[in-house]
């Protein structure tokens, strides 16, 4: 069973995620509402862990998490999503390296076919 992590305040991306999660096939999604609390579960569980999720609109510190991700776990896929200011949030993530940057509004099907292709380099930036 897959293991994933997801920072996010927002209960209806998480409602969204966790349905294009599901639809990819069985797995345990591990909830994180602090940049604290993502760090923890990366850095004590962050070898079971197949992804990460961002979500940038909840006064994340982008940079600074994302580089302790990487120092954490450096080949765990990141996908970053935000609303605020997403070319900005995209030069940050693709710097550090993120699997994808998307835009919000997203729904659960396009979130469906980013988690399935997790293995390609990069995904391109959707413009909400």
């Amino acid at each position: 069973m897959r293991l994933i992590l997801l920072l996010t305040r927002d209960r209806d991306f998480e409602t969204i995620l966790t349905e294009a999660v599901l639809a990819t096939g069985p797995a345990v999604i591990l909830v994180a509402r602090t940049d604290g609390d993502a760090l923890q579960i990366a850095c004590t569980r962050g070898r079971e862990l197949d992804f990460a999720v961002i979500d940038f609109d909840d006064g994340c510190h982008g940079m600074t998490l994302l580089s302790a991700l990487d120092n954490c776990r450096p080949e765990l896929p990141v996908v970053v999503v935000t609303s605020k200011d997403v070319y900005h949030v995209a030069a940050v993530a693709y710097a550090n390296d993120v699997a994808a940057c998307l835009a919000k509004p997203i729904g659960a099907s396009d979130l469906e076919i980013v988690i399935r292709e997790l293995r390609n380099p990069k995904l391109e930036l959707e413009a909400a």
